[in-house]
Formats: C-alpha cells, structure tokens, sequence
C-alpha cells in the first residue's frame, strides 16, 4: 500500500497485478475504503488493479469539509493521470463511488476506456438527502458507532455469502473508526450532489451497470433507469447482491468485469445500448 499527494491531500491506494497490465480504478462505497474491494480484487486477472481511499476515508488524508463530489471526481481525474500518464483507464465505482466514476468520466473522457458503475441512481431523490442529514447530523452529536449497526445491517443482510462473519466485523471496526467529521463531508457531499444536466447521455464509452436485486435502498429499477440513459450501456442485474454488490457478491461482480472487458472491442463498435436487453 501507498500513499500519493493530490492536489495537496494525500491519497492512500493499493496497486495489485501485473503493472504491464491495462489499469483499472476502484472508488469504494461511503463508509468503506480500499478494503472493500478485498474480496474482489484477487479475482480479476487481466487488470493492474489500483483501489484508493477518497478523501476523507481510510488511510487517505482527512482535511475540513465541506467536500463535493466534482472535488472528489478531479482527484481521482489526478490521480489516474499522475500513475499512468498518458494511457486510459478502466473505472469502476460503487455507490458513492459510482457518482464519483460517472462525474469524472464526464468531465475528462480522454482519461477513461471503459466505465463500470454500481448501485447508482440518476439523482439523489429528496427521501436520501433527508436520511444522509439526519445521520450526519446524529453522528456529529452521538459519535459514529450510534448509526453503526443500523446501517450495516441495512447494507449487510446475514443470508448474504459475504461478506463473512470475519469480513462483516472488520468492516464494523472500520466504520466506527473513522474520522466523523471526514465521513459527514463525504455523506453531505452526496446528500447535496445534483448531477449535471445529461451526465449520462453524455457518457461516450463502453458502461457496464450492476444492480443488486435486494437492494431496497436503491432498487434495480432506478439502477436500470441509469443504463438506458447511456448510449453503449450494458445492464446485469446480481440476484445475490444488494446495495454493495462489490462486496455482496464478489466473484460475480468480477466475472462481470473480465467478461465485460473483454467483450470490449465488439461492444463499442456496435454502438447498441443493451440496457434492454440484458
């Protein structure tokens, strides 16, 4: 693990792979850090895997909020541009992540091949922004381990294969440790997020769309609504997968993302959204 300065705040990643490989980035959910992708990232083979903690989460460096996703999004722009300058990346979020993804492809195109998002919506309803407030709000006064178990037992339903019991309570004690203040910058930065008019209509590369299928936060429906708004989209819903499919469901979502990968060629010279379809 490493740590880069960008745009004066230190940015704490993980490379994995061969580095003669086509790189690939992964933005985690809120709440979650590089760790997030564990699971998954042994499972991919054709990418030299890079995973970053945002601004104010894991090991990455906590400055005063207020912070926002176009922010977050130049930083992962800067980033992927000072590791590998001059080659395209593929970029893969989830959740929070997925905006960040969707907002720095948009803004700089010539940096992305391919484009992979999950458990994303075409815009934060009002239901959201109230519910990331209030929590922030009950966080600045009770502390992060007040909201702990309710949202990961929204996040982590026990049926589920992953993560493990091991896994969930790591990810607990992660949660709880992190810095409150850095978290409420990063909730209220989606809470006041309202993407840009025609993001992703504007969005000109291959994207491929997961939806967890018992995701009640946001449902596959509104997940889908997102693909069909892209021109060269693919849409898979995970039928073992909620709100954090990356983690859910880790060997499927990889699957996904080799076989996604190397459909590339074929997929970007139909032009034919399959949001529909698949």
């Amino acid at each position: 693990m490493s740590w880069v300065c960008i745009s004066d705040t230190v940015i704490h990643y993980k490379m994995s792979g061969n580095s003669s490989l086509p790189p690939a980035l992964l933005i985690h959910e809120l709440g979650g850090s590089i760790e997030s992708w564990s699971a998954l990232m042994p499972l991919v083979a054709s990418r030299t895997l890079y995973a970053i903690d945002l601004k104010g989460a894991g090991a990455s460096e906590k400055p005063k909020g207020p912070y926002s996703i176009a922010g977050l999004a130049a930083e992962a722009s800067e980033f992927i541009a000072k590791m590998r300058p001059g080659e395209q990346w593929d970029i893969v979020g989830s959740a929070l992540g997925a905006f960040v993804a969707a907002e720095m492809t948009a803004s700089t195109p010539e940096l992305v091949r391919q484009l992979t998002l999950s458990a994303i919506v075409p815009e934060i309803d009002e239901r959201t922004r109230g519910y990331l407030a209030d929590r922030a709000q009950r966080i600045t006064s009770e502390g992060l381990a007040s909201v702990t178990e309710a949202t990961l037992g929204n996040s982590f339903p026990a049926d589920f294969a992953y993560p493990t019991a091991d896994q969930r309570y790591a990810y607990q004690m992660r949660y709880r440790c992190q810095d409150p203040a850095s978290y409420n910058a990063l909730a209220l930065a989606l809470a006041n997020y309202r993407p840009p008019a025609n993001l992703f209509e504007q969005l000109s590369m291959p994207t491929l769309v997961l939806a967890g299928t018992r995701d009640f936060i946001w449902s596959a429906d509104r997940v889908r609504e997102v693909a069909r708004r892209i021109p060269d989209s693919r849409f898979i819903e995970m039928p073992n997968a909620g709100h954090f499919p990356h983690i859910h469901d880790p060997h499927f979502y990889a699957s996904a993302l080799e076989s996604f990968w190397a459909e590339k060629s074929s997929t970007h010279a139909s032009g034919t959204n399959l949001a529909s379809s698949v």
